[in-house]
């Protein structure tokens, strides 16, 4: 199933500056891979996962197409008017980041580079169910290592807001049947190409958007 997998140990890998030693592995079935090729647009062998933000600070400029480990006695996140913070889910080993409506309303949103989306929302959340209040503008193919499938689009009503990345108001965004229990949602891969500079510190529990756009 896709919440219970054969674990593996490695003996040793390097990414970066970190070298991996007895981590816990797991395999894919070929077709979930493909499925992250097509949304990198590339070949895609496998899938770093959200544990690496233990590992060190992670860097995304999404622009120059690079990823950055530093180790954390190294790091170059600052608290500003582009931080916020970087919420650990433990029941999904997963990370969010808190964003607000222009019309106050909370929500909390996974980060996830294997999605092909901008922002796909839980319609079973409070959230989704107020955009589901405009009218639906169309559907789109969503992508993710769950597999693929065919999502509703609909525009904001109104903005969804945080400290360096927004979605405004007539942003068109993917509502979806998900149940991730206490996340309204998921930011995908899009985000991390279009935004210069993405920092993600786990051991601060602070994230930090540069030039989102």
């Amino acid at each position: 199933s896709d919440s219970e997998r054969r674990l593996y140990t490695t003996s040793s890998i390097s990414v970066g500056p970190l070298e991996f030693t007895n981590e816990a592995v797991t395999f894919l079935p070929d077709e979930q891979v493909d499925g992250l090729s097509r949304n990198a647009g590339r070949r895609v062998d496998g899938i770093l996962g959200a544990t690496l933000l233990r590992r060190g600070e992670i860097e995304f400029r999404g622009p120059e197409n690079e990823l950055v480990i530093r180790p954390f006695d190294r790091s170059k996140i600052k608290v500003d008017n582009s931080s916020l913070p970087l919420i650990f889910i433990p029941d999904s080993n997963t990370y969010a980041i808190p964003l607000r409506t222009e019309t106050g309303m909370g929500s909390r949103l996974l980060l996830d580079t294997g999605t092909n989306v901008e922002l796909v929302l839980d319609e079973h959340r409070p959230l989704a169910r107020k955009v589901m209040e405009s009218t639906q503008t169309g559907t789109w193919n969503y992508d993710s290592v769950h597999g693929s499938h065919e999502v509703r689009v609909f525009e904001l009503p109104f903005g969804i807001l945080g400290p360096g990345i927004s979605f405004p108001k007539g942003r068109k965004v993917c509502v979806d049947s998900r149940r991730d229990g206490p996340l309204d949602g998921v930011i995908g891969i899009p985000v991390f190409w279009r935004t210069s500079r993405i920092l993600l510190n786990s051991k601060m529990e602070m994230a930090s958007f540069v030039g989102a756009n």
